[in-house]
């Protein structure tokens, strides 16, 4: 995925990825690579001119940096986490039961569970937002 992507996804601007990716450099321990790929996009689409590069992130560190942003209360972040241990959780069972589904299926479950999860998130602040008007939620609300 791109630096852009990944930030996409859970509703933020690509300059916290960025910011993590400074803050992980700085932190990384020996043996240990924080750096992303770019990937040279205007000569494989034959474009000139442009930013042409493709900052590429390695999946464990986008999975780290939504886990990062729902811990600090992203809902977006939250229920793509949820949705995405879900899913690895259920595709490891169906292996050994041996359950064939196919990926359209997991897909499907996949989306429909992270956007009621969404749904859930919001009743329940609304709720606790009209029982407690007088405080503040510290939870980071994204739609």
């Amino acid at each position: 995925m791109s630096q852009s992507q990944v930030a996409e996804a859970i509703g933020v601007h690509k300059f916290l990825m960025s910011r993590f990716l400074k803050e992980k450099q700085l932190e990384s321990k020996p043996g240990k690579d924080y750096r992303s790929h770019k990937i040279d996009f205007d000569s494989m689409t034959g474009n000139r001119g442009g930013n042409g590069k493709i900052n590429i992130i390695a999946i464990n560190l986008a999975s780290e940096f939504w886990a990062t942003q729902a811990f600090k209360g992203n809902i977006k972040a939250q229920s793509l986490a949820y949705a995405c241990i879900q899913e690895a959780l259920e595709r490891r069972c169906d292996a050994v039961f041996q359950q064939v589904k196919s990926e359209q299926e997991y897909e499907e479950k996949a989306i429909n569970s992270r956007q009621t999860w969404q749904e859930s998130r919001r009743f329940l602040l609304d709720a606790f937002s009209r029982v407690y008007p007088s405080k503040k939620m510290s939870y980071q609300v994204s739609y």
